[in-house]
């Protein structure tokens, strides 16, 4: 219970990353930062979190595109 409520107020900006560490004990680990980066991203205005959310599905579509053009369409072990 400590730990999230550590978490949360980091998050909305009540108390530093450093003092958090201190009082659960710990180093911040990568998935409590990324839970910190969500609340964050929710507070930003709609209109904003809209656009980071079209840019981040414009660069996964050109990944999977980049992805489909390495594979052979009907390649593989199986034959007729």
């Amino acid at each position: 219970m400590l730990k999230r409520n550590v978490l949360r107020a980091v998050s909305e900006g009540v108390l530093p990353r450093d003092e958090a560490e201190r009082l659960i004990g710990e180093p911040l680990e990568e998935e409590h930062r990324q839970f910190l980066d969500r609340r964050a991203f929710m507070r930003l205005p709609v209109e904003e979190r809209r656009k980071i959310l079209e840019e981040q599905a414009k660069a996964l579509q050109e990944h999977y595109e980049e992805l489909a053009e390495r594979e052979e369409p009907g390649g593989g072990d199986f034959l007729d």
